[in-house]
């Protein structure tokens, strides 16, 4: 915790319905990098720019498969865009990959619960 109360290092596993679970890490200490690891039972992903998601690799075996991607949008670009149609077409509930109310109520309880531990 840092001298203002926000966390500056911060670890937790998300655990989803279909078994599927997530480790996360974020840090303003140490340079973590920014790219994301699936491990599956078959092999991996890793996408190498997670903000960009612009080169993924496929990692079976001793065997990669990359996956380049032309895009020059961040994450949050494709969120602002789809937002803004939203807006655009008087819709009343956002379309993926924006949240329902109840999304953004289950994220703040979680969010307040880590806040809380």
């Amino acid at each position: 915790m840092g001298v203002t109360g926000v966390d500056i290092e911060s670890t937790g596993e998300l655990f989803f319905k279909t078994e599927f679970r997530s480790k996360i890490q974020s840090s303003f200490k140490q340079d973590l990098g920014n790219k994301s690891v699936i491990k599956g039972s078959k092999g991996d992903l890793i996408i190498n720019d997670t903000w960009k998601g612009n080169k993924i690799t496929k990692k079976i075996s001793n065997s990669n498969q990359v996956l380049e991607l032309n895009t020059f949008k961040n994450i949050y670009t494709y969120q602002i865009e789809k937002i803004s149609k939203n807006i655009i077409n008087k819709e009343t509930k956002p379309s993926f990959p924006g949240m329902n109310l109840e999304e953004t109520i289950l994220n703040s309880k979680i969010i307040e619960e880590w806040h809380n531990a």
